[in-house]
């Protein structure tokens, strides 16, 4: 697997900077707006991350929430949301604050995967995969 031998790498790196946030970071907590106008409200308690999701882009055109769970390491994050919906769905995120040291802004760079429950036939089931990017500023 690629994942494991890219870890394995990233361990054995002896230049790898240490654990931990950069000095100018003020960490997850609070609300984050992505460029669609949805928000994830964060709450961070040692590394757990709890909250709530916001989306403005849901398929019926209404806002949904749903709960946050996930993982913060350093200035990385993982986040996963539940749909409250008939249509079973999960959708998770992983990225990592950028940080303007000019202007001192936040920027959350993220990678997201949404997978619905649609099929049961082998031949179909990367049809309920989608995936993305999402870019959240600190409000």
């Amino acid at each position: 697997m690629i994942h494991e031998k890219v870890l394995a790498a990233i361990l054995r790196t002896k230049n790898a900077k240490p654990a931990g946030p950069p000095r100018a970071f003020a960490g997850f907590a609070g609300r984050w707006q992505n460029e669609y106008k949805s928000i994830a409200d964060f709450t961070i308690n040692g590394s757990n991350v709890t909250g709530t999701y916001t989306s403005k882009v849901s398929g019926a055109g209404n806002t949904i929430s749903g709960p946050i769970v996930g993982q913060v390491a350093g200035d990385a994050i993982a986040f996963t949301v539940l749909w409250p919906t008939t249509a079973p769905s999960i959708t998770s995120w992983v990225g990592q604050v950028i940080i303007d040291m000019n202007t001192k802004s936040e920027t959350l760079e993220t990678l997201w995967h949404l997978v619905m429950d649609i099929s049961e036939d082998p031949n179909e089931v990367w049809e309920s995969v989608f995936a993305g990017a999402d870019v959240f500023t600190r409000v």
